[in-house]
């Protein structure tokens, strides 16, 4: 069977260039995976990839024409137009060819009857991890037989048929990655899926169909796989997908402590992300002398009352345990935060900066711009948006609710415009791997103070005053943005003349 896979081309609207969360990182690896079982089938596939190799669609076409397959497969990530542009290359498509459209993806799988609805050039949707739906497809397997699928039946009724989730990881082929990912800085490699945690702001549990689901890769798989990359492709430096790295309790930590034995004599580099109650400095050094050299925890808080809402299971004194524990083995993490959520009032605010100060969180232009603002995004899926109601059809990607208290909203909208001015005024430089030299980085310190200093004294004013003046809030804003423009455009030149 000749099966296409594509990256659909799709673009990051500026307006959202500072929300993180358009898509879990373990995305990623969807693709490559379902080539690599695709593949062990011996079916013929191939992969574009129109997003990272910047294709657009009639070139696309053009590919798909020449190849000439039986099912075509598309990866559904995020959306925010609705995906106009899509519906009109698929119709195109099914009028140039008789094909089966297959879609998969974390934005398919929980849009499954709007996808059905309004693209009826779809054949089926996947929902959760495709590798084995997508193969009983390719075997020519009838569709009410074939799990975790949705479809249309005679009747033009859309049917959900019973969801099954792998069990054992390690009978999944090894991904094969597209020359786009593997011409990447670190190459992204999965050790686990799901979590056993529940947050109210995240659906990758939902994305499987299943609550509190976390399954690992054994130690042989991955350290096998690490080993094909490093011999076949000459890499060195990986990042775990994982969203939860280490696993659950006494058992995954014991995994990991393995996992850092079998690595250490490879000599590589890795990042990893994982919850602040995993953190613990026998794991930690073990997996540091193994490699390990970044890391990313979701603190998400300073305020035990946002953790709670948030289903964190944490305390802020485990955060404050954890940022110790990665600095005593010499690892400054990357840190995951929600400054702003709907129900935050003024004082959550408050404990959230002080908690960033008083944990020296606050000194790196990079983690002062994602810790100063970032919003409650309610991500289709998840159980915080599952709560919602009237939603439009059909439903949004991702919605963001007003906030109840008045002043927090002032805040979050001032800090979001002078974030997103940041972003998009230094993107050149942030988006490369250029070395940053020391009249670089004493640059970013002089935009960093006066980042903080806006966001104090913009949160004091809100504090103190009884009334808003508007004007003047604005007027501030603008002129801290222009100084932040200036200060950027010297970083700028800094830039050009180090590099």
């Amino acid at each position: 069977m000749k099966i296409f896979l594509m990256e659909h081309p799709r673009k990051v609207e500026d307006y959202f260039c500072n929300d993180i969360a358009n898509t879990p990182l373990s995305s990623s690896l969807i693709t490559s995976s379902l080539h690599g079982n695709l593949a062990a089938h011996n079916h013929e596939v191939m992969v574009s990839e129109g997003f990272m190799g910047e294709k657009s669609y009639e070139e696309i076409t053009e590919e798909i024409l020449n190849f000439k397959p039986d099912i075509m497969g598309i990866h559904m990530i995020y959306q925010w137009d609705n995906h106009v542009e899509l519906k009109a290359f698929c119709k195109s498509i099914k009028a140039k060819m008789k094909i089966k459209i297959i879609v998969y993806g974390f934005y398919a799988a929980f849009a499954y009857k709007d996808v059905l609805e309004s693209i009826p050039e779809v054949n089926a949707v996947i929902i959760g991890e495709p590798e084995t739906a997508f193969t009983e497809i390719a075997a020519g397997k009838i569709l009410p037989s074939i799990p975790s699928l949705c479809y249309r039946n005679e009747n033009k009724e859309i049917i959900k048929n019973k969801i099954e989730i792998l069990k054992n990881l390690d009978s999944l082929a090894q991904p094969i990655r597209s020359k786009e990912i593997l011409a990447m800085r670190e190459t992204n490699i999965e050790g686990s899926r799901g979590c056993y945690n529940n947050c109210t702001f995240c659906y990758i549990n939902n994305y499987y169909g299943k609550k509190c689901l976390w399954r690992g890769h054994s130690v042989d798989y991955i350290s096998q796989e690490i080993e094909m990359l490093m011999q076949n492709y000459g890499k060195n430096r990986f990042y775990f997908t994982d969203p939860n790295f280490f696993g659950p309790g006494e058992q995954g930590k014991k995994r990991c402590l393995e996992l850092a034995k079998r690595l250490k004599p490879f000599n590589i580099k890795f990042g990893i992300e994982a919850r602040v109650n995993d953190i613990e400095e026998k794991t930690l050094s073990a997996l540091v002398d193994a490699g390990l050299e970044e890391i990313l925890i979701g603190l998400e808080s300073g305020s035990q009352n946002c953790l709670d809402r948030l289903k964190k299971n944490t305390t802020v004194a485990q955060n404050e345990q954890a940022l110790a524990i990665l600095r005593k083995v010499g690892i400054e993490p990357n840190i995951g935060f929600i400054m702003f959520e709907p129900s935050s009032t003024l004082t959550d605010i408050r404990n959230n900066f002080e908690f960033l100060k008083d944990n020296e969180l606050l000194n790196n232009l990079k983690i002062t711009s994602n810790m100063l603002y970032h919003n409650q995004i309610l991500l289709q899926g998840s159980e915080c948006y599952k709560e919602l109601k009237n939603l439009p059809s059909p439903n949004p990607y991702h919605v963001v609710l007003p906030y109840e208290n008045t002043k927090v909203g002032i805040l979050a909208t001032a800090m979001r415009e002078i974030t997103n001015i940041l972003f998009t005024a230094i993107a050149p430089i942030w988006s490369q791997y250029n070395k940053e030299g020391k009249k670089l980085l004493e640059s970013y310190k002089k935009i960093n103070e006066l980042y903080i200093e806006f966001f104090e004294n913009t949160l004091c004013s809100l504090e103190k005053s009884s009334e808003i003046n508007y004007e003047d809030l604005e007027k501030v804003t603008k002129e801290q943005s222009v100084k932040i423009q200036n200060l950027v455009a010297k970083s700028l030149e800094i830039w050009k003349t180090e590099n």
